[in-house]
């Protein structure tokens, strides 16, 4: 069974949650959203899609969707799967990748807080998170 499989593909996903966002990222600004339907607890550890929209194309993609699992204690993750895309055309993807610490007031760090129940997730749902963050960059230039 593959991890897609058993957290869903971001592809199907239908339950996107507004996360977190940053002005300071090489390719622009970004607009993360969690898929509150992949989340999954599991003894202090959650399981969760993201989905990253750039502000800017870079290396041929400007959006990415990772299946994560972070330690709610200590802000330690993995990626489980990535998948890069342009537009909606899915360019590159990605396997497992080492453990990493999330830095308290990074992008990371709040998507965890917000996967683990420690913020609150956003109530509302949105279909196309990648029409919302494009809408949202044009209508507010830095």
């Amino acid at each position: 069974m593959t991890v897609a499989f058993l957290f869903g593909s971001p592809a199907l996903a239908a339950d996107w949650r507004y996360a977190s966002d940053s002005t300071g990222t090489t390719v622009g600004r970004s607009a993360d959203f969690i898929d509150a339907e992949s989340l999954r607890m599991t003894s202090g550890q959650a399981t969760f899609w993201i989905f990253t929209v750039y502000e800017h194309e870079a290396a041929q993609m400007d959006n990415v969707r990772a299946l994560y699992r972070a330690n709610c204690e200590t802000h330690s993750f993995v990626t489980l799967q990535t998948i890069f895309y342009l537009a909606d055309r899915s360019v590159h993807t990605g396997g497992y990748e080492a453990e990493r610490y999330a830095a308290p007031g990074t992008v990371m760090y709040t998507d965890i807080d917000i996967a683990c129940g420690i913020r609150p997730m956003d109530i509302t749902s949105i279909s196309n998170p990648y029409a919302v963050a494009r809408g949202a960059f044009a209508s507010t230039p830095h």
